[in-house]
């Protein structure tokens, strides 16, 4: 799905990297038609262009995490089941991706993020919106949330909030203005989303740790550097 076929504004709500995308707070605000493009021909729904973690970086990792694999799973067996009464098609990625915490596992967070589903698939409470929302990614202090945000026709793309949709009190006070001043379209698939969410994740933990950088990650921050 393309960021015109919604009533939201696009953007990558992101950290720092380093002196080649400077943040002065945990997260910034990013044209998302100035980030580098992502290859279509890596997002073929397997995660194949996903390497394995060492132990050492997923024991680190582990530490931020605070999903439980259970919760998750049963979480993700509650919304098949609801969105099989609803005739809703979830993108076999995302289903992928959320059933298997190994692969969970594999996408280091500088932020403290975490892999979390919303109890129940939400509607999205825009006004003449037919799309509904499944979070799935959790800030730490949840200063932002992520959504899988999908259509009866199929088609879904990824939005970016800190508004918790999947709770009925805060719903209660939202309206059209605050809703579109406040999430964004950060992604056209789920997988295009977890690429990107990843990759940023593994180039800021190689510049902390001033570690050398893999040929998918100097090609991110080259286009960083031509646009100086």
């Amino acid at each position: 799905m393309q960021a015109e076929q919604t009533a939201f504004s696009a953007a990558w709500l992101s950290f720092d990297l380093g002196k080649y995308r400077p943040c002065d707070s945990t997260y910034c605000y990013y044209e998302l038609n100035n980030t580098p493009t992502i290859d279509p021909k890596l997002l073929k729904g397997t995660f194949d262009w996903l390497p394995e973690l060492s132990a050492e970086f997923k024991a680190l990792m582990k530490k931020y995490q605070q999903n439980d694999e259970k919760t998750v799973n049963d979480a993700l067996q509650n919304i098949l089941a609801q969105a099989q009464t609803m005739n809703l098609t979830l993108p076999s990625e995302f289903v992928k991706f959320m059933s298997l915490e190994e692969l969970q596992d594999q996408i280091p967070s500088c932020t403290a993020c975490y892999f979390d589903l919303s109890p129940e698939i939400t509607p999205c409470p825009l006004s003449n919106d037919e799309g509904y929302l499944i979070r799935f990614l959790n800030d730490q202090q949840n200063v932002l949330l992520w959504y899988l945000y999908l259509r009866f026709s199929g088609e879904h793309c990824v939005v970016v909030s800190p508004i918790p949709f999947d709770n009925a009190e805060a719903r209660q006070d939202l309206n059209d203005q605050i809703i579109l001043s406040n999430t964004f379209f950060c992604a056209n698939s789920f997988e295009e989303f977890v690429y990107r969410f990843w990759l940023e994740n593994e180039i800021w933990f190689a510049l902390d740790e001033d570690s050398e950088m893999t040929p998918a990650q100097n090609q991110y921050l080259q286009f960083y550097q031509k646009n100086e």
